[in-house]
C-alpha cells in the first residue's frame, strides 16, 4: 500500500466548525490497457510486444539497434518470460492424463481413476513399494510402456468398480477367491434400507471363521489367488506362515468377516450400511430308483448318478451353481439324470427337505418343487445334511 502524508489540521474563523482535516492524496493510478495480447507465449512474441511498447512511448527516436541498452533488456526478458511461460504450461500439462509428461503423474491420475498398472505385471514383485519403483524406472527407460498405460487406464474405467445397486454388492463380492456365491436382499428397518448380504464361502467356511482355522486346507493355487487379490485391492492380509515356515497363531489374526468388510470399505457407497451373513444350507433327502440297460453295469451307472447329483465339477449342487433362495424343481432333477449314458427310466422314491416330507411320497406323487427361502441354499450329502439314496434295477451286475 501507498504511504499517505499525515493529516493536516486548518483551523477556520467559523464557530461552528471550527477546524478540519487536509490530507494530500497522491496521484491515482493509470488505468491498465486491454490491448495485451493473452495468447504470447514464446520468446518471439514476448520481445515483439516489448518493443513495440518501446516504439509507442518513446515515438521520437526512429533507430533502434541490438546493442542498445532498452534492446539487451528487452531480449533478456523476453527470453526469461519464455522460460516462465514453458514452466507455467509444464505445471498444467501434469494436472491431466492425456498431457502429464512425469511418470510419478500418470501413476497418480491411473490410480485416480482406479487403474492399477501393476495388475499386468507381475514381473515386477508382489511388494507394492517395491513394484512401483521398478515401474517408474520402467517407464522412463521405456516410454512406450507409459503411453500404452494411459490408453489403457480410461478404457478400464468402463467397468463398473463401485457398489452402487445391491446387485454390484454380489458381483464384486464373488471376485474375491473365498466367495463362491453372494446374494443382496435389500431390508427397511424403519429409518433407512439395509443390505443384507449371503454370502457361501468356498469348502462352506463360516464368515467368523479365521483363514488360519481351515488355511491347510487351501491349495497353493487358491492360496496365491486370495494373496493376489487383496495385493491388488490393498487390503490386509493375514500372515499363513512366520519367516520359519510355522503356520501364524490366531491372536490378532481377522476372521473372514473382517476380511470382507475392508473389502466393502473400498467399493460400497458412503453412509451405506452393509449386514454379512452365512447362507443357511438345507439338507434335501432324495432317493431314485433308476432303471439300467441291459447292456450297462449297475456299478458304472451308480457312479454316474452319484456324480451327476453331487458336489463335483459337473454335479447339481455344485458349490456356487445353484443361487441363494433357489427353488429346486423336480423336473430338473430328472433332466440330469436322463441324459445320462445307459438309463432307462427314473422313478423319484423320495424328495423333501427332511425325512418326513420325503418318506410321503406315494403312487409317484412328488412335489414339484423345493421352496427355499432368500437365505437358504439346497445342499445334498454335505456334513450330515439330507441323503441320497439310489436304487438299481435291471443292468448287468457289477
Amino acid at each position: 500500500m501507498a504511504e499517505l502524508d499525515s493529516p493536516i489540521l486548518i483551523w477556520t474563523k467559523n464557530r461552528e466548525d471550527p477546524a478540519y482535516q487536509k490530507v494530500d492524496l497522491p496521484a491515482p493510478l493509470p488505468e491498465i490497457g486491454d490491448n495485451f495480447d493473452w495468447q504470447q507465449r514464446d520468446f518471439d512474441s514476448f520481445r515483439l510486444a516489448m518493443e513495440n511498447e518501446l516504439q509507442d512511448r518513446f515515438p521520437e527516436r526512429k533507430r533502434w539497434t541490438s546493442g542498445d541498452v532498452e534492446a539487451v533488456l528487452v531480449e533478456a526478458l523476453a527470453a526469461l518470460l519464455d522460460q516462465l511461460s514453458d514452466m507455467a504450461d509444464r505445471v498444467s500439462a501434469e494436472a491431466y492424463l492425456e498431457t502429464s509428461r512425469r511418470s510419478e503423474s500418470v501413476l497418480k491420475w491411473l490410480d485416480f481413476i482406479g487403474y492399477d498398472p501393476l495388475e499386468y505385471r507381475p514381473e515386477l514383485g508382489s511388494k507394492r513399494a517395491v513394484a512401483l519403483e521398478k515401474l517408474i524406472r520402467l517407464y522412463r527407460e521405456k516410454p512406450h510402456e507409459m503411453e500404452r498405460d494411459r490408453l489403457r487406464g480410461p478404457a478400464s474405467i468402463r467397468r463398473q468398480r463401485r457398489m452402487v445397486s445391491p446387485d454390484d454388492y454380489g458381483v464384486r463380492l464373488e471376485e474375491h477367491p473365498l466367495v463362491m456365491r453372494a446374494q443382496t436382499t435389500p431390508l427397511w428397518n424403519g429409518s433407512w434400507l439395509e443390505l443384507h448380504i449371503t454370502v457361501g464361502l468356498w469348502k462352506d467356511w463360516r464368515l467368523d471363521n479365521h483363514l488360519m482355522d481351515n488355511h491347510h486346507q487351501l491349495p497353493e493355487k487358491r492360496k496365491k489367488e486370495v494373496i493376489d487379490f487383496h495385493i491388488q485391492h490393498r487390503l490386509r492380509m493375514p500372515r499363513l506362515e512366520d519367516s520359519t515356515g510355522t503356520p501364524a497363531l490366531l491372536d490378532n489374526q481377522p476372521t473372514i468377516r473382517e476380511l470382507l468388510k475392508d473389502y466393502i470399505k473400498s467399493f460400497r457407497m458412503t453412509g451405506q450400511p452393509v449386514l454379512l451373513k452365512d447362507v443357511i444350507p438345507v439338507g434335501l433327502f432324495i432317493g431314485v430308483c433308476v432303471s439300467v440297460r441291459h447292456n450297462y453295469f449297475q456299478s458304472e451307472v451308480r457312479r454316474e448318478v452319484e456324480r451327476a447329483l453331487g458336489r463335483g465339477p459337473t454335479g447339481f449342487f455344485k458349490p456356487g451353481r445353484l443361487a441363494f433362495g433357489q427353488d429346486i424343481q423336480l423336473s430338473d432333477i430328472y433332466e440330469s439324470l436322463m441324459v445320462l449314458d445307459g438309463i432307462e427310466n427314473v422313478v423319484l422314491e423320495r424328495f423333501g427337505k427332511n425325512v418326513t416330507d420325503a418318506d410321503h411320497i406315494k403312487d409317484g406323487q412328488a412335489p414339484q418343487r423345493i421352496e427355499m427361502a432368500a437365505d437358504e441354499l439346497a445342499v445334498c450329502n454335505l456334513k450330515g445334511r439330507g441323503r441320497l439314496k439310489i436304487r438299481l434295477c435291471g443292468g448287468r451286475r457289477g
